[in-house]
């Protein structure tokens, strides 16, 4: 409760978020934030209507927050995560043993290195962004990090727009143009678009695994393959 309370006031004062009101360890810990009316960029996915616009007005939001924290880098904790994600998929040994030494080459490349962190929305699912008269909203700042890499945002909403249009609508090819588009419009500038596509199969897959524990089928298959996948990318 005291958590998300303090993070909500932290992303409050640099981006539009649903505000603290007030809190009561009493009540079962209970939060109450302010209430926004509209629709959530979820609403917008499934109908594919202006999605770009929405997507653009993210893009601007999260990097509002990244640039406007800015922190130490912890890179051990972003691996460290990862391994607590892939103790909780319970992994066939060889599988685990694939990921392991595939986390390996991440971690001695330099691509992850960087000079600096930031807060993190961390939760970054659709239906935590809410427009109202065109202006996004962020919401459930429970699970937000300090001194995290700003590419773990991008890289775990890419992720729900790939598994999102694989399930809904006929293939995960569909979501490319949306997500380069919202890479784009999170970039600086060619080259920053660049080493962020260089770096965002390595938080697609963190994206994609953490979906990977919500099932019990074919489809949780799927997406431990695609997440092995995005981090071939680094051979």
């Amino acid at each position: 409760m005291l958590n998300e309370y303090q993070n909500l006031e932290k992303a409050a004062s640099v981006i539009d978020v649903a505000r603290p009101i007030a809190i009561n360890k009493d009540f079962h810990c209970v939060l109450v934030t302010e209430y926004i009316p509209g629709k959530a960029l979820s609403w917008y996915l499934k109908h594919e209507t202006r999605l770009y616009e929405r997507l653009s007005g993210v893009a601007g939001l999260l990097r509002k927050l990244h640039t406007r924290t800015i922190s130490s880098y912890d890179k051990k904790k972003e691996f460290s995560n990862f391994h607590e994600i892939l103790d909780q998929l319970r992994l066939e040994q060889k599988t685990r043993e694939d990921f392991n030494q595939l986390l390996g080459k991440w971690w001695y490349s330099p691509l992850l290195d960087r000079d600096w962190g930031c807060m993190l929305h961390r939760d970054v699912h659709p239906a935590n962004y809410i427009f109202r008269k065109g202006k996004p909203y962020a919401l459930d700042f429970e699970s937000s990090w300090q001194h995290g890499n700003p590419i773990r945002d991008l890289g775990i909403l890419s992720a729900e727009l790939k598994t999102y249009f694989e399930r809904q609508k006929g293939g995960d090819f569909k979501a490319e143009p949306y997500i380069g588009h919202f890479l784009w419009e999170y970039s600086e500038n060619e080259a920053e678009f660049r080493q962020i596509t260089e770096i965002l199969p390595f938080y697609m897959s963190v994206g994609l695994l953490r979906s990977a524990r919500l099932h019990r089928s074919e489809y949780r298959k799927y997406l431990i393959q695609e997440a092995i996948a995005c981090l071939k990318a680094i051979l």
